[in-house]
């Protein structure tokens, strides 16, 4: 074998580091995978998340339709004043 051919050998601490140096790339990708698909998973909760939300806006908004026609079918039959939902009493305003 010609000089340039020939083999060479790494010292065992040079060879240890390129070990280390490729476990720990691997640690780093398995790590990044991880982390990836923890990501993933919080996006699908994200959505689901948006959907209830979405769900509850729906909700709130036929509530305050509600409200509003009961309060019209109030005022309509009563007139304007306060009401006390906990003793159930309505008090008319003061006429001026």
């Amino acid at each position: 074998m010609s000089e340039k051919n020939q083999e060479i050998r790494f010292t065992p601490q040079e060879n240890a580091d390129f070990i280390n140096l490729r476990d720990n790339f691997r640690k780093n990708f398995y790590q990044l995978g991880q982390l990836r698909m923890e990501i993933l998973f919080l996006e699908e909760k994200i959505q689901v998340l948006k959907e209830n939300e979405s769900g509850c806006k729906k909700a709130f908004e036929e509530l305050r339709n509600q409200e509003n026609a009961l309060m019209k079918k109030v005022y309509d039959k009563y007139g304007d004043g306060t009401y006390n939902p906990e003793t159930g009493v309505f008090t008319p305003a003061e006429k001026t």
